[in-house]
């Protein structure tokens, strides 16, 4: 994360200040203010972008023992030349049932993260970017870092799928379902200045 900070300050105080005498360069009232001392030295900090995909699986308490459902969610996420890092926190949840024989057990979950072009389209889905099935059970979570893994700028699709089975009766002592929890983060570097420290801008907002 130093590195990405030191990297960021040179890259985006090098930029504010040879700019501004150019109309529409990056952050111009912002380079200007800071010559004129009206601001003071910003400080580069990490800012997140959050996207949740969350499920629980209920099952309807009239259907066959052995029933279970389907659920799938996707999510577009925007990724642009300033994300440092893409973090995923999964926390899959298939309960042990010993009422369900294996043969007719298909409960499983899984996440696949694949790049898109800018516009969502023409997916790399044979070499995706993070792709895992899950068959029990299971938390984690697993980091994609620019400076440890390339990867191109585009609108990704994030897409979890899964088999569950669960009840929600308020009648059944420690009832349970299956499903998962899944959270990307999206770090970018953002400006904070010393007049505001709570507000973070950024910086590919500044372009």
């Amino acid at each position: 994360m130093f590195g990405h900070n030191r990297r960021a300050i040179c890259a985006i105080l090098a930029l504010l200040f040879f700019s501004i005498p150019m109309s529409g360069c990056l952050s111009l009232v912002a380079g200007r203010e800071m010559m004129e001392g009206a601001r003071g030295l910003p400080e580069v900090r990490a800012s997140s972008t959050s996207y949740i995909l969350d499920h629980d699986f209920v099952i309807d308490g009239t259907a066959l023992p052995f029933a279970q459902a389907q659920h799938s969610m996707t999510e577009q996420i925007p990724v642009d030349y300033t994300v440092s890092e893409i973090l995923i926190v999964y926390k899959v949840n298939i309960q042990a049932d010993t009422l369900i024989p294996e043969q007719f057990d298909f409960r499983k979950v899984e996440i696949i993260l694949i790049w898109c072009d800018d516009d969502g389209l023409n997916c790399d889905e044979d070499v995706p970017l993070y792709s895992q099935t899950f068959y029990d059970g299971e938390e984690d979570q697993v980091s994609i870092d620019r400076d440890e893994t390339s990867f191109d700028d585009g609108l990704w699709r994030l897409q979890v799928t899964g088999t569950g089975i669960g009840t929600d009766t308020d009648t059944i002592p420690g009832e349970q379902r299956d499903g998962w929890r899944l959270a990307v983060d999206v770090f970018r570097p953002c400006l904070s200045f010393p007049e505001s420290p709570e507000e973070c801008t950024p910086t590919i907002d500044l372009a």
